[in-house]
């Protein structure tokens, strides 16, 4: 009888030990998962950023009919709303390509007479504001630009 006590107390002590490891490992766990969340995050917006800041300087010289030859460009409110709403007219929060994105962070430079440059400056806000044991927060400024060149100057 003694020894299948002494193999009781055994496996009790293996699973208090394996308790032990478990409460160590998961912090350092969590804070990776929320690192590579965030980072994963980061990088989809800056995608959809600049995608969306591409549409808007392509539309800015294409949908321009029979005015290229001139150098002229679209609107600049509309080459805005391409970018923010992805469409040329203006349209509700819901439509916005990515949230907290407004007109007004979207700049179109038309000063050289070869390119049209479209710039968008987009404030991140992460999911998790701060990640646990840092004063650090996660925000930051996204920044994306796409120019194109005139045909016909």
């Amino acid at each position: 009888m003694p020894e299948i006590r002494n193999m009781d107390s055994s496996h009790q002590k293996q699973q208090g030990i394996a308790a032990i490891e478990m409460l160590l490992v998961l912090p350092v766990m969590l804070i990776l998962f929320v690192g590579i969340f965030e980072i994963s995050r980061i990088f989809i917006q800056y995608t959809t950023l600049n995608k969306a800041v591409q549409s808007g300087a392509r539309y800015a010289l294409v949908d321009i009919y029979g005015a290229q030859s001139q150098g002229a460009i679209s609107p600049v409110s509309q080459i805005q709303n391409v970018v923010v709403y992805g469409q040329k007219t203006t349209g509700s929060e819901s439509q916005r390509v990515l949230k907290g994105i407004a007109v007004s962070d979207v700049s179109v430079d038309t000063s050289s007479s070869n390119h049209v440059t479209v710039s968008v400056q987009y404030a991140y806000t992460p999911v998790f504001s701060k990640i646990p044991f840092t004063t650090k927060s996660l925000a930051l400024n996204l920044t994306a630009s796409a120019s194109m060149r005139r045909s016909g100057l």
